[in-house]
């Protein structure tokens, strides 16, 4: 949701830092300084859309999914190389101004590593 409406509402300067970390991570080898980019791009993307309280709520469900995020990429080989480019898509949409695209994009990006972060903690998919 949050990201749906940045991409009607987000500043320039806000969709260049974006665009920055999604080229920063796309070099980045380390696991930690990618996630801690990582984070920063889903923030930059969830302040730029909501308002003060869901900015606040995503802070704190991304505060504690960082140290999950980085033992899956850790653990599954590619993982950074397929977020990058579903961070690309995200950036695309935002860019063209297109909400439903940047929600469908954020949602499967993140339903993906939701079930990435079940599959290592062998919890079995219904």
């Amino acid at each position: 949701m949050a990201v749906a409406r940045a991409a009607t509402i987000a500043s320039r300067d806000q969709v260049l830092e974006a665009a920055e970390l999604v080229c920063v991570m796309r070099t980045e080898k380390v696991g930690s300084a990618w996630a801690a980019h990582n984070n920063r791009f889903h923030g930059l993307l969830e302040d730029a859309g909501g308002g003060p309280r869901l900015a606040t709520i995503l802070g704190e469900i991304r505060e504690v999914t960082e140290a999950h995020i980085c033992a899956s990429i850790t653990v599954q080989a590619g993982l950074m190389r397929v977020a990058d480019a579903e961070h690309e898509e995200i950036l695309r949409a935002v860019i063209a101004g297109d909400a439903e695209a940047a929600a469908d994009a954020t949602f499967r990006h993140l339903n993906g590593r939701l079930h990435g972060m079940l599959a290592i903690r062998g919890c079995p998919r219904e």
